[in-house]
């Protein structure tokens, strides 16, 4: 194009620039690659000149788009798209972890769970046998089913008690192994308790001319021969010259 100044070419764009040279019209192109203003944020696109004098729209994965504010999503350009990844299920997020499709859950397996023998059930959500709440398969608060038998329940060894104490044959909360203890006594199943004033123990100890006092120690029974109150089982030593235990 023939031209007697510059004012006489097309006008300059962001890729090409227009001079007169020797009364003719002369474009000075941008090498190819040459980066422009990015006219939008986190569309995955860039512009940039395509040593012809134009600008074109090329990928650009270092354009991701703003967060949207879920825990378990990270964005990202995917072939030069737009999009919200979900993170791998097992991230950590807020709540638990992340289950693989975007969403924040308690747990995807047990290993995300806590407490004594967890689970992780198909809602996502954690139980255990220390949780203080009757779930699962257990037939009481954190007892029976997977965690172990409750107490007052029948057993033959410890392992088989949540609480890990077998004692008179039941599931005891406590070893309860001591003199005139018992661990299966009418209206106090399962817990350990002092064998009533005046009853026998089951050991050794404990039975023939012994009685229990009622506070889990063994003394003598009524009847037998004593010299002070401390000795009886009742409390009371009573008589004359030969004292006895009595009521």
């Amino acid at each position: 194009m023939p031209c007697q100044s510059p004012a006489d070419c097309p006008m300059d764009t962001a890729c090409r620039d227009w001079s007169c040279v020797q009364g003719m019209c002369a474009a000075d192109d941008e090498a190819e690659g040459t980066g422009l203003p990015d006219p939008m944020a986190g569309d995955c696109k860039d512009l940039e000149c395509d040593g012809m004098g134009n600008a074109v729209e090329v990928v650009d994965d270092a354009d991701p788009p703003g967060g949207d504010g879920n825990p378990c999503t990270t964005a990202a350009c995917v072939a030069g798209i737009p999009m919200q990844v979900n993170d791998p299920q097992g991230d950590t997020c807020p709540d638990g972890v992340c289950n693989g499709t975007g969403m924040c859950v308690e747990c995807v397996d047990a290993g995300d769970c806590t407490g004594d023998n967890p689970t992780c059930l198909p809602d996502n959500t954690c139980i255990s046998c220390s949780d203080g709440e009757m779930n699962g398969d257990e037939t009481a608060v954190d007892c029976g089913g997977k965690c172990g038998k409750c107490p007052a329940e029948a057993c033959a060894a410890n392992a088989e008690c949540k609480s890990g104490f077998c004692a008179d044959g039941v599931c005891c909360d406590a070893a309860c192994d001591g003199d005139c203890k018992s661990c299966k006594l009418t209206g106090s199943e399962g817990t350990c308790t002092n064998v009533p004033q005046g009853m026998t123990d089951d050991t050794p100890a404990c039975m023939g001319t012994m009685a229990c006092d009622g506070a889990g120690v063994c003394k003598l029974a009524n009847g037998e021969t004593c010299t002070n109150g401390g000795q009886c089982a009742s409390g009371n030593c009573m008589g004359g010259a030969n004292k006895t235990c009595a009521p």
